[in-house]
């Protein structure tokens, strides 16, 4: 979703598709299929910055290039003000004006996990993106 605006976004099995793009934030999402079911999913999500991914799948595993430790409040602040916040089963990662937030979902009647990205501003509005560097 975007804003509260929901997507429904279909992809290749096994194929990278960009998700979102600004001069400042890439989303990339690879898509997977179970069988039994048409639809397709996301199963791993990379967000890059100008010098920070992170790294997100559907077991919960996450990996961030640079590896940053979290402060006392459990969120990692990168060089290039990229902020991550993962708790339970939520990743919030933050570049302003953009809020990026995965959540892991379990497909209905399955135990088969998909991940759900959202895209926000942090105020709501869509920003003009204009980025001076």
């Amino acid at each position: 979703s975007f804003n509260g605006v929901i997507f429904d976004v279909m992809g290749t099995p096994g194929k990278v598709f960009n998700l979102f793009s600004s001069p400042r934030l890439h989303v990339n999402g690879r898509f997977v299929s179970y069988p039994g079911d048409e639809a397709t999913y996301v199963g791993e999500v990379g967000v890059r910055s100008r010098s920070s991914r992170i790294f997100l799948d559907t077991s919960g595993m996450m990996s961030a290039d640079p590896y940053i430790p979290p402060n006392a409040d459990g969120i990692c602040e990168f060089p290039d003000e990229m902020t991550l916040n993962y708790v339970q089963n939520i990743v919030t990662v933050q570049l302003s004006p953009w809020i990026v937030i995965m959540r892991r979902m379990q497909r209905l009647h399955s135990s088969d996990l998909y991940l759900d990205v959202s895209l926000r501003t942090l105020d709501g509005e869509a920003p003009a993106d204009q980025d001076p560097h």
